[in-house]
């Protein structure tokens, strides 16, 4: 058959091809750096100025800034790899509110970001799976984040994992004011 080849070298290309997730460390400061700065751009550029994002991005994305997230004993960073390149990164901590899960652990999604060129790749359900398997070792009982209520496909992707809205906070956008959904999902020990 003459297709036979192509199909062929389909199968080899989709056995080779590999996603790793690991664990982030000091030495990827730089590199998460980079990785928030860009991921953060494509997702948000385009609907907030360029001085609310490069403020933003200066707050929360420098080396210094990651170097302390990655130095907090509590709070943990995970790396998507395709292929050996960077494709997306998992930000958690087991944060309580009190105000929202009184008396319960709670693990925050702080953030979870992949580049658009492999968000086809189920980058995301990667990371999602991780962060339950870590909320499941920090014996939380639900997983909590907050989403920008103007951005309908990362809405659409956690309900499809469970989360549940339960209210909406304000976030700060360099000098913009948006609003943001709260979402939640129980986690029951498997």
């Amino acid at each position: 058959m003459k297709d036979e080849p192509d199909r062929v070298l389909l199968k080899f290309i989709k056995q080779t091809t590999m996603l790793h997730i690991r664990k982030a460390n000091i030495a990827d400061a730089t590199l998460l750096s980079r990785m928030g700065s860009e991921t953060f751009y494509e997702s948000y550029a385009a609907y907030n100025t360029p001085e609310d994002m490069q403020q933003y991005v200066n707050e929360h994305f420098t080396i210094a800034k990651l170097e302390v997230v990655l130095q907090d004993a509590v709070r943990e960073i995970y790396i998507a790899e395709w292929n050996g390149e960077p494709a997306g990164y998992l930000q958690v901590s087991p944060k309580a509110s009190e105000e929202h899960f009184p008396g319960q652990k709670a693990l925050c999604v702080d953030r979870i970001y992949v580049y658009q060129k492999y968000q086809s790749q189920k980058i995301g359900a990667a990371l999602m799976n991780r962060c339950i398997q870590a909320a499941e070792e920090w014996s939380s009982a639900y997983i909590w984040l907050w989403v920008w209520d103007r951005n309908p496909r990362a809405i659409s992707f956690y309900e499809r994992w469970g989360f549940i809205p339960f209210g909406t906070t304000t976030f700060i956008l360099g000098t913009d004011r948006q609003t943001d959904i709260l979402m939640y999902k129980p986690i029951t020990a498997g």
